[in-house]
């Protein structure tokens, strides 16, 4: 039990890793090819850990109920956090990371543009839910023989790792508790990264709006 713990905190410096994803929008927001590198590795190293610590990411098909149950949530999802949202904006400003991220989507530079999208809404939460559904939720959960334990502490660090504030961090744990839900009833880790998608497509319009 103890080696197993332990093993469990070595993995959860995993979900700081990921970030590195987030770095070529950053520091080289034009250059294509290397956030594709960059999360080709990434992705490498994550299947790799997967498959060695025997954690199913596909259990059952992904098929129209699931499409129609994942989408339902997200849905659910979205309409709490543009609540949380409004509740963060009305008492506090936007944080420089927020800032940083719009002015990436509104750029004039088309390979910018391009990079930021593919970052946001496609990268990032393959690599995010992967780790956080794919490794965290299930090594816990078996660790501890309880899906709520489970749940629970994947969560707290999603949260940690998203949240700036206390209302933001609510936010994002129940948003994470959502995405856990789907994982559970679809046992397919396609409708997780379905809902992550889409709420971070939803996210990056309302820029626009």
């Amino acid at each position: 039990m103890i080696k197993k713990i332990l093993q469990l905190i070595i993995f959860l410096p995993l979900l700081i890793l990921i970030q590195v994803n987030a770095l070529p929008m950053i520091y080289k927001p034009n250059n294509l090819i290397l956030a594709i590198i960059i999360f080709s590795a990434l992705l490498y190293a994550l299947l790799r850990i997967i498959k060695k610590h025997n954690l199913p990411l596909i259990q059952k098909k992904f098929d129209g109920k699931a499409i129609l149950f994942t989408v339902t949530l997200t849905i659910i999802c979205e309409a709490i956090s543009i609540l949380f949202d409004y509740l963060a904006q009305s008492t506090s400003s936007s944080s420089s990371d927020s800032s940083m991220i719009i002015s990436r989507l509104t750029s004039k530079s088309t390979w910018i543009l391009i990079v930021a999208m593919l970052t946001i809404n496609i990268t990032g939460p393959i690599l995010e839910e992967l780790t956080t559904r794919g490794i965290i939720f299930q090594y816990s959960s078996k660790i501890f023989h309880s899906q709520y334990v489970g749940a629970i502490l994947s969560s707290l660090i999603f949260s940690f790792l998203h949240g700036q504030g206390i209302i933001l961090s609510i936010s994002y744990f129940i948003t994470s508790i959502i995405l856990t839900i789907i994982f559970v009833k679809t046992k397919n880790i396609y409708s997780n990264i379905l809902s992550h998608q889409l709420l971070n497509i939803m996210s990056t319009i309302m820029v626009f709006l």
